[in-house]
């Protein structure tokens, strides 16, 4: 049997999808604190355990920011803010006792809610928050 030309595959060009600018990115709210960095290992290990991020596995927990004069400052997520994003309201009792007994204060900030899709993407979320990236397979 011939094939005919027609039946041919054609190949076409999809080009990328461009990063997603982070104003654009869906975000929510969360609950943060600067912290000293010795107690970083200890206060990470119990927000795991008893404030997972489970709907923002994504959002790595600390961030460290580069100031001026060579010093550096750890922020830690504390918990997901609540929907009215009032402050008091929104820390459950153990978190509040953990951030009481370490003088934490805690601020509103925002995290991307999705996690990056690629690179591009991954290195514009990074600008709000670190994520984890993890290429599709």
């Amino acid at each position: 049997m011939k094939k005919n030309t027609t039946d041919m595959w054609k190949i076409i060009h999809i080009p990328d999808k461009l990063p997603i600018p982070p104003n654009q990115q869906p975000t929510v709210n969360v609950l943060a604190s600067v912290i000293d960095p010795k107690h970083a290992n200890t206060l990470i290990r119990r927000l795991n355990q008893i404030a997972p991020l489970k709907n923002v596995c994504h959002v790595k927990r600390i961030r460290k920011k580069h100031l001026e004069g060579g010093k550096t400052q750890l922020s830690v997520i504390l918990c997901l803010a609540s929907e009215d994003n009032s402050l008091l309201n929104s820390l459950p009792q153990d978190v509040q006792e953990l951030s009481d007994s370490y003088q934490l204060s805690p601020f509103v900030t925002k995290v991307c809610k999705y996690a990056a899709t690629s690179k591009e993407e991954w290195a514009e979320q990074c600008k709000l928050w670190p994520t984890s990236y993890h290429p599709p397979t």
